[in-house]
């Protein structure tokens, strides 16, 4: 689960909303298109 592998990982859903995209590539089971994508979520305006 890449979700329960992220809050292991950073421990917090803070660390995870503001974690470099290299960062985010370091968890198991995290591609480039993943850490691409809640990079991408993580920084646009919600509406």
């Amino acid at each position: 689960m890449t979700a329960r592998s992220l809050l292991e990982h950073f421990k917090t859903v803070e660390a995870v909303m503001t974690a470099r995209e290299d960062d985010l590539l370091a968890v198991d089971g995290v591609g480039e298109v993943t850490a691409e994508k809640i990079r991408d979520v993580v920084g646009s305006d919600y509406e």
